[in-house]
């Protein structure tokens, strides 16, 4: 992260390009609707294209990305800091020669006042500054498309009176057509010259309205079909705003909520540092990048070998129960009197607590079971308000929440309420784990 004040000006500028494109082609849509107003009817809204301010997009975020990245790496590099706090130095080791227990008494007195929030509020404040660039560009995709927005409404409104007066217009012309059949039947037959005169002038008159209303028609047509085109223009482009705000939103919860996870993560990991082994069992909760199941198998071994080890194993089961505690808090699930107890040697938890309504429950239990390292969940809960329990379905290869949804509603374009109750652990809609337990309400 060392450049990151300059892939900051980088992305910036990206951005700066970005919503220019974005206000020009908003800009044409916006003459091309006054164009209208003005009653001209070749309005050439075709220069509205969106392959440029696509390409530029596509940067932006490719760069915004990289940062995001960058930001995870620096963070799974905290599990080697703390591998480090935990393991003696140079100093320590060589003390340990003359005084064990000096060496130790040392180790421990630095591990009980290691701290790492200056570099956990440099990640933060890193994070910030790359939400406000997403926030500034979210802000004005969502201002380009109310006004955008606004334009489409008025110019359906305008085509339905076009496509009426259309319709109006070819029922009269409908209409004169027997009429003008019947006045050329009777001229044909008509054998007094001043009846076929008459006759005549009153064929010549509907002939000449005929052909107004021809005429009229052709404008009418021609002006259906520009309104036509500009909705459609609108339309493509109110969904290709709406797609990059999608994106944006995507990128600024995932800062969001990596910030909370590294502060749970951080919390846990610095007040686990008291002992090795509650550490081990803390770096089990965290889903960031820290690889240390082993370490903890290795304790709960350890713990069922020697006897005198098990009041070290209670007190790491223990720090892990609190952890998950905090991590589902951290999914803003809450539950009266909510407990997790968890058992290393069996890799099972416990959850207790009153929630207060089922759906809470269920992501409650679902949050404690796809933490890392644990194998099984036991649901000791209740709840206030009593309803239909939720199905589950554990993600298997080549899934999708639109497949998902396919198999439980028959239709697979009702997936964001598989997403929507599952947003304790699902980020982005596109993005589900193989053997991930998921609620299907």
């Amino acid at each position: 992260m060392a450049d990151f004040e300059t892939q900051i000006k980088e992305s910036q500028a990206q951005v700066s390009a970005a919503q220019s494109k974005i206000s020009e082609i908003t800009s044409k849509i916006e003459a091309a609707r006054a164009k209208l107003d003005a009653g001209e009817v070749a309005v050439d809204i075709e220069n509205a294209t969106l392959e440029d301010v696509h390409q530029h997009t596509d940067l932006m975020n490719a760069n915004i990305a990289e940062l995001i990245m960058g930001l995870d790496d620096v963070t799974a590099g905290f599990s080697k800091d703390f591998e480090e706090m935990r393991s003696k130095t140079g100093m320590e080791s060589f003390i340990g020669i003359f005084s064990g227990a000096k060496s130790e008494s040392m180790r421990q007195e630095r591990m009980r006042t290691a701290s790492i929030d200056t570099k956990l509020q440099d990640l933060i404040g890193k994070s910030d500054i790359i939400v406000k660039l997403l926030q500034g560009q979210l802000d004005l995709l969502n201002e380009q498309k109310a006004k955008v927005e606004s334009n489409l409404g008025t110019t359906l409104t305008d085509r339905e009176a076009a496509v009426h007066s259309l319709e109006a217009v070819r029922a009269e012309i409908a209409a004169l057509d027997p009429r003008i059949i019947e006045l050329e039947n009777k001229i044909s037959v008509e054998q007094d010259a001043g009846a076929r005169t008459k006759l005549e002038t009153e064929l010549a008159t509907l002939n000449g309205r005929y052909n107004a209303m021809v005429q009229d028609e052709q404008v009418q047509l021609a002006k259906s079909q520009t309104l036509e085109r500009y909705i459609e223009k609108g339309k493509t482009w109110v969904d290709s705003l709406t797609n990059q705000a999608a994106t944006q939103l995507v990128l600024i919860n995932k800062l969001q909520t990596d910030t909370k996870q590294r502060v749970v993560l951080y919390d846990a990991l610095s007040s686990s540092l008291k002992t090795a082994q509650q550490q081990d069992v803390a770096h089990r909760i965290n889903e960031i990048g820290v690889k240390t199941d082993q370490e903890a198998q290795a304790a709960m071994a350890e713990a069922k070998s020697d006897p005198a080890s098990e009041a070290k194993a209670k007190a790491a089961n223990d720090a892990a129960g609190d952890a998950i505690v905090a991590y589902i808090k951290t999914q803003h699930l809450s539950a009266t009197g909510l407990t997790v107890t968890f058992d290393g040697a069996s890799s099972s938890v416990a959850v207790y607590g009153v929630a207060p309504d089922q759906a809470t429950r269920e992501k409650i239990v679902l949050c404690a079971g796809n933490v890392a390292g644990v194998a099984s969940v036991k649901d000791m809960m209740s709840v206030d308000k009593s309803e239909p329990e939720a199905q589950y379905y554990t993600v298997k290869s080549g899934d999708t929440l639109s497949k998902i949804a396919e198999e439980f509603y028959g239709d697979k374009m009702l997936y964001p309420q598989i997403f929507e109750a599952n947003r304790d652990q699902l980020k982005d809609p596109n993005k589900i784990k193989v053997g991930q337990k998921l609620r299907i309400p």
